[in-house]
């Protein structure tokens, strides 16, 4: 087989990449041709492509979410070279380079069925620490159960201790989506989406019973949940209040990538919100160059000393 070069992507593999991507899905368009220059000009990042024979057949993006967490995103193979190695070389050399020059976290995502990443995760010594599920739901043009609104700084305490007591802080392997990544969900990042009008409560006079952060997004076509948390009966009450906000905002759907925890899944489904998938999503962490002092820890590195439960809720990599 003819050599397989790894190098830093250049603008001069638009054409290819626009093919390759042309190729990954049947029933959506790729994301990447929109981001792609955007994943060029990212200085804090890394972006590679695979050749072989001057064209580009792979490619992979390693994107700084926080100055102590990194995602790696956008791994494409064209399906005339899959099974062939490509991947792992193009996932192989972005840790490699992460585990080298940064300190941090790393995470990534990728579907349950998706056993040949699983082994490159092992192999690279990524853990398997939560697992999700995407749920959609129409908007719902009823007049609201009860009043809906945006929670301030002045809620911080109550919503902080709302969240690190439950069990889905717990599955989620302390994590936050940030719109398709994944980061340490902390109190100072709770205080940024407060800040930002980004969580949601039914009852904002009083301490709040359950709680909804969305995610920061340019979409228009959908109110997008990152985190959901709360008592069971309130959060059912709040997912029923979010689809009438997605009418009021004029949004085709809610998404929700919900965590598998079986009473959030529970409340989820009987909100009326549909699994639009036909598996899971699995996140997997690597921890690199640990220092004495870690200004965003990871949870397991909160939790190392304690007896919290598995947060893949016994699902294994």
């Amino acid at each position: 087989m003819p050599k397989i070069r790894i190098r830093a992507a250049r603008a001069a593999d638009r054409a290819d990449v626009e093919a390759l991507c042309a190729q990954i899905w049947e029933e959506t368009d790729d994301y990447v041709p929109n981001v792609w220059d955007d994943w060029l000009a990212d200085s804090s990042g890394r972006l590679i492509v695979a050749e072989m024979r001057d064209r580009v057949i792979g490619l992979a993006k390693l994107t700084q979410l926080t100055p102590r967490q990194w995602w790696l995103e956008g791994l494409r193979v064209s399906p005339e070279h899959q099974h062939q190695g490509v991947g792992g070389k193009l996932h192989a050399h972005l840790v490699e380079a992460f585990s080298q020059t940064e300190q941090g976290t790393l995470r990534f995502g990728t579907h349950s069925e998706n056993q040949p990443v699983h082994r490159l995760a092992a192999r690279h010594g990524f853990r398997h620490v939560a697992t999700y599920r995407l749920y959609e739901a129409e908007p719902l043009r009823t007049e609201p159960a009860a009043p809906l609104g945006q929670l301030t700084a002045a809620d911080l305490d109550s919503t902080w201790k709302l969240v690190q007591n439950s069990p889905r802080y717990r599955a989620s392997g302390g994590l936050v989506e940030a719109f398709w990544s994944w980061e340490t969900f902390t109190r100072e990042r709770l205080a940024q989406h407060l800040s930002g009008g980004r969580v949601w409560a039914n009852d904002t006079q009083d301490r709040p019973a359950a709680l909804a952060l969305t995610c920061e997004t340019d979409k228009e076509d959908a109110v997008d949940i990152g985190y959901v948390d709360g008592h069971r009966d309130a959060m059912g009450k709040l997912l029923l209040s979010l689809r009438q906000l997605a009418a009021q905002q004029g949004c085709d759907k809610v998404r929700f990538r919900a965590v598998d925890e079986p009473e959030l899944t529970s409340v989820v489904e009987q909100a009326g919100y549909q699994s639009g998938w036909d598996r899971d999503l699995w996140i997997f962490e690597l921890s690199a160059g640990r220092p004495a002092t870690q200004a965003e820890p990871s949870f397991y590195d909160q939790a190392s000393n304690s007896s919290a439960p598995n947060p893949t809720s016994g699902r294994t990599a």
